[in-house]
């Protein structure tokens, strides 16, 4: 086990529970008659889609939303940050406002948009119970990345962070956790977790040259609230028209550069086609609707890097502590991961359009 290496980390544990109980809290806490109800996949937490009868016993619902509703139940460490809970409401009612589709919270019968509930048989901690608008379609991941759609990708990354400049939260201040890109050397401790002493090396060498090129030009960087997993899962399609319709799951969204945004963008499209190259899309779109300045363009291999790192570490770490945890970038990852980064940064650039 490594958490008998590193006892100071927080290991989460999943939850423990199935679908009668999820039915029960909708119910109880929501007001809603279930009609049914699938278990949706994640790990530490528990999601589930949920379909609804019109036989409404909540004020604060008028109609019932006919493609239903994601309950979310958050593990016990995550549900004691209630604060930051309260951020995700609020960005995602202020992206939705500004004609930016996703998920919407509802409001229980407590007037609140979550709430906080024991879950008998599981453990004795609360947990956050919480119920938004589910938005229909296909996930991103399963179409083919055509041109445009990558184009579009790289443009709402930057058009997310030109919105956001209108939008604060006290819950993003003291919001901090490993999978914030900014913590990447705290990730040192965890790299023992990988045992192949190559690929340590290779992890070694990015957090360091992150550390140089990247937090100590921080001053260079511009800062704002960002999505912070512009992963192809997070994506939804319209089901009859190639464009993505919804953005999903703030539960990574933070206060970082906003550059960040478009790496790790790069990082999820570039290890799902396993094409490096294909990268020069995504960059396309972002900076025809914002600029990347020079000292951005220099470090994009860097952090595109970076953020393979912190999956790969992370992802090896959580293994060790369960054989059963699969993670996306385990079979291919650090093949990609070494190609990048063995790629001259002036011929990487050029690959982007980046350079003549």
């Amino acid at each position: 086990m490594v958490d008998e290496i590193f006892p100071q980390f927080n290991y989460c544990v999943p939850i423990r529970m199935d679908t009668d109980k999820a039915k029960e809290l909708v119910e109880s806490v929501y007001g809603l008659k279930v009609g049914k109800i699938t278990e949706l996949n994640t790990y530490y937490d528990r999601v589930f889609h949920v379909l609804c009868s019109k036989n409404i016993k909540n004020p604060h619902v008028a109609t019932i939303n006919e493609a239903g509703y994601v309950l979310k139940v958050l593990n016990a460490a995550d549900s004691k940050e209630t604060d930051f809970v309260d951020a995700q409401n609020a960005i995602m009612n202020f992206l939705n406002r500004q004609g930016i589709t996703c998920p919407s919270p509802v409001i229980n019968l407590h007037n609140s948009y979550y709430s906080l509930e024991t879950l008998e048989n599981c453990d004795t901690e609360k947990h956050v119970v919480w119920l938004l608008i589910y938005q229909p379609g296909t996930i991103l991941s399963a179409k083919n990345l055509t041109k445009d759609l990558l184009l579009e990708l790289g443009r709402r990354a930057a058009n997310l962070g030109n919105l956001l400049r209108g939008f604060s939260h006290p819950g993003y201040d003291a919001h901090d956790n490993l999978w914030m890109l900014t913590n990447l050397p705290k990730l040192k401790p965890f790299t023992l977790a990988v045992k192949d002493l190559q690929k340590r090396n290779l992890v070694c060498d990015v957090i360091l040259d992150f550390e140089n090129e990247v937090l100590a030009n921080a001053g260079k960087l511009e800062r704002g609230i960002i999505h912070g997993d512009f992963n192809l899962n997070n994506f939804v399609m319209d089901n009859t028209e190639e464009k993505i319709t919804a953005i999903i799951d703030f539960g990574d969204s933070q206060k970082a550069f906003l550059i960040f945004e478009l790496t790790i963008a790069l990082a999820h499209v570039i290890h799902h086609t396993q094409d490096i190259k294909i990268g020069r899309f995504v960059i396309e779109g972002y900076e025809s609707v914002k600029k990347l300045s020079d000292f951005e363009r220099n470090i994009l291999k860097t952090v595109v890097c970076a953020r393979f790192v912190q999956c790969l570490v992370m992802g090896t770490y959580n293994q060790c502590n369960d054989p059963k945890y699969v993670f996306e970038l385990q079979e291919t990852g650090w093949v990609v991961l070494e190609n990048l980064w063995l790629t001259e940064r002036s011929q990487l650039l050029r690959m982007w359009g980046l350079s003549p």
